[in-house]
């Protein structure tokens, strides 16, 4: 069984297991403990998947590295990926962030660099033409959303789509341009807070594909100090890299043949792995998120 693409979402199989990753934003140091986990399980002849967040791109600017905030990597990062992608066409898929939407049409975003500069204009100047059209080229493959049977959903963001007012939301998701500053995408890689438990309940029903019917959505986007953070509408935040402790650094690891109804199914090192368990401590729930 493999990976299905329909359009800008990808539909996994029934079986085997999916790594959840999120936003390294040049964080290399990070991004090389997830391959080379992924890859020696890979080597090992586990059925494992990887699925990155996006947001790989944009870092510390000079002057803003200090404590978790390592130099930026992007370049390498992206040499990396496409590497990684090569070698393992039908395990390893990324879908889109908020950063690598403002290089393809979405609204350029100052997150590490202001004024005459933005992210994007500092990293094109940065990697220089050619590179920055293989960027280009490399970012048009990533989706946007993912499911799996097992009841998840992944996006980048917490999906702010309400159906009532996105008629054919499927279709349109499937459908959309990254050439262009496109609502639908907007509203899947740009929003910073828990979607209302009405219109993520919509969002799902208007989800159902190929006999899937999502029933928690996991996204990054947001800084979950804790590595984690769950919602009691079946939403959960997952912080693997970018502006937290490594002691907290988690990526979502699934069973793809399970079943999972809320963030309550997903459990400290089961599903919820840190990404430098050597270095881990105890949690505690952030103010107004369930444990």
């Amino acid at each position: 069984m493999s990976v299905r693409r329909y359009g800008k979402i990808l539909v996994y199989p029934s079986r085997g297991r999916l790594m959840f990753v999120t936003d390294f934003h040049g964080q290399i140091h990070d991004f090389r403990r997830v391959v080379t986990r992924f890859t020696a399980r890979l080597a090992r002849g586990e059925d494992l998947y990887m699925l990155f967040a996006g947001d790989f791109v944009h870092g510390p600017a000079h002057g803003q590295v200090h404590g978790w905030l390592q130099r930026d990597e992007t370049p390498a990062i992206l040499d990396e990926l496409e590497q990684l992608f090569e070698a393992h066409p039908d395990r390893v898929h990324a879908l889109l962030g908020n950063h690598e939407y403002g290089h393809l049409g979405g609204r350029a975003t100052q997150k590490f660099y202001r004024g005459l500069d933005d992210d994007v204009q500092a990293l094109k100047r940065r990697l220089g033409p050619k590179r920055s059209r293989s960027a280009h080229a490399l970012f048009e493959t990533f989706s946007l959303v993912a499911m799996a049977p097992c009841g998840m959903l992944f996006s980048h963001a917490a999906p702010n789509l309400d159906p009532r007012k996105h008629p054919k939301l499927l279709e349109k998701i499937m459908l959309a341009r990254y050439d262009r500053a496109d609502p639908i995408i907007m509203s899947l890689v740009w929003p910073r807070f828990v979607a209302e438990p009405e219109q993520i309940e919509g969002f799902f029903q208007a989800m159902r594909f190929k006999g899937i019917q999502p029933r928690v959505a996991a996204y990054g986007h947001e800084i979950a100090p804790r590595g984690v953070e769950r919602s009691e509408h079946r939403q959960v935040v997952i912080s693997s890299s970018f502006a937290i402790a490594d002691r907290y650094k988690t990526f979502l690891e699934v069973d793809l043949a399970g079943r999972y109804n809320s963030p309550a199914d997903l459990r400290e090192g089961v599903e919820l792995i840190r990404l430098y368990p050597e270095r881990a401590i105890g949690r505690s729930p952030p103010a107004g998120m369930l444990a």
